[in-house]
C-alpha cells in the first residue's frame, strides 16, 4: 500500500507493520542509525532493516518496455516478459488498483508474489528431497569447526526441533514378526519356552516390557508395534551386546578346539 501512496515512505512501512502485526511475534527496533522490526522465530530473533524497501519495491519497468520485452524474437526475453503488467497482476491477485479500475503496475513484490506462488504450485507436484548444507565456521576457513555456529544453524534450519518431535512421538514401527525376528535374541534363554507358548502379540510385549521404563514408551496395535525412540536406542545398544557377546563366545570355542587340536598334534608327535 506504500509504495501506490505518493507519501509513502519507510517511516510509513514500519508504522504499518507495527499497527497490524505489533505482537508478542514482531517487535519494532526505532533507532536513528536503523529501523528494523524483530521477527521472534522459535529459534531466535531475526531483524528486518525497512531502509530503502519502499525505493526497491518500485523499482518497476515502462508498460512500453515490457510490451517491446515480451515481443521480443530473443527466447530469453520472451520468456522472462512473455506477460503484460496487467496479465501479471490478475494472475497474481494484486489487490492494487487506481480508483478508475485500471490496473497498477506492478512492483517487485507482487511479481515475487507471481513467481513465488508459481514455484510452490510446482513443488506440490514433485516429490521433495532436501540436502541441508551446514557452513563449519564463518569465516569459510578450512580444517576450522565452530561447534556453536554450527548448532545455531541447526536450530535456524529446524533440525533440532524436527529431532524433538520426532524423539516425543513413535519414532518405530514394525510387525509383529519383523520385531521377533530381531529382537527375538533378547528372551533369555531360560524363558523362551514359555514365551513360544503365548501369542506372538503377547511375545512382543515381553521383550518391550524387560527393556521399557515406561508403559507409554511402546504401543501395541491391531498388525503394528510402535516405538519410541529412547526405547529403540536401548534395544538397539542391547541387541549389539548380545551380538558381540555371542560373537566371544563362538571365537572362544574355535580357539579352544584349535588349541586341542594343535596339543594333540603335539602330543601324537612326542609318543612317536
Amino acid at each position: 500500500e506504500q509504495s501506490i501512496l505518493p507519501q509513502g515512505s519507510d517511516d510509513g512501512i514500519l508504522d504499518q507493520i507495527g499497527s497490524t502485526l505489533s505482537s508478542d511475534r514482531v517487535k519494532l527496533a526505532r533507532m536513528a542509525s536503523a529501523k528494523q522490526f524483530v521477527v521472534c522465530h522459535y529459534a531466535s530473533d531475526v531483524a528486518y532493516s525497512v531502509k530503502g524497501f519502499l525505493e526497491k519495491n518500485r523499482d518497476t519497468l515502462i508498460p512500453s518496455i515490457l510490451q517491446l520485452f515480451s515481443s521480443s524474437k530473443d527466447a530469453l526475453l520472451k520468456s522472462m516478459y512473455g506477460k503484460s503488467t496487467a496479465q501479471e497482476n490478475q494472475a497474481s491477485g494484486s489487490p492494487f488498483r487506481s480508483r478508475r479500475g485500471s490496473t497498477v503496475t506492478q512492483t517487485v513484490m507482487s511479481g515475487f508474489k507471481t513467481r513465488l506462488q508459481f514455484l510452490v504450485n510446482n513443488l506440490e507436484k514433485t516429490q521433495l528431497h532436501f540436502v541441508r548444507c551446514i557452513n563449519s565456521n564463518p569465516i569459510k576457513a578450512s580444517m576450522t569447526f565452530n561447534q556453536q555456529f554450527c548448532l545455531a544453524q541447526l536450530r535456524c534450519s529446524g533440525v533440532i526441533e524436527a529431532l524433538r518431535v520426532t524423539r516425543s512421538r513413535f519414532a518405530s514401527r514394525m510387525q509383529y514378526q519383523t520385531f521377533l525376528d530381531r529382537y527375538w535374541m533378547l528372551v533369555p534363554a531360560n524363558m523362551r519356552l514359555q514365551a513360544q507358548a503365548i501369542s506372538i502379540q503377547q511375545q512382543c510385549v515381553f521383550i518391550l516390557s524387560q527393556s521399557a521404563r515406561e508403559e507409554k514408551d511402546f504401543a501395541i496395535g491391531k498388525t503394528l508395534v510402535f516405538i519410541k525412540q529412547p526405547l529403540q536406542e536401548r534395544l538397539e545398544k542391547q541387541k549389539q551386546a548380545h551380538v558381540f557377546s555371542s560373537v566371544i563366545t563362538v571365537q572362544r570355542y574355535l580357539r579352544m578346539g584349535c588349541a586341542q587340536r594343535s596339543f594333540r598334534l603335539a602330543l601324537g608327535n612326542a609318543q612317536r
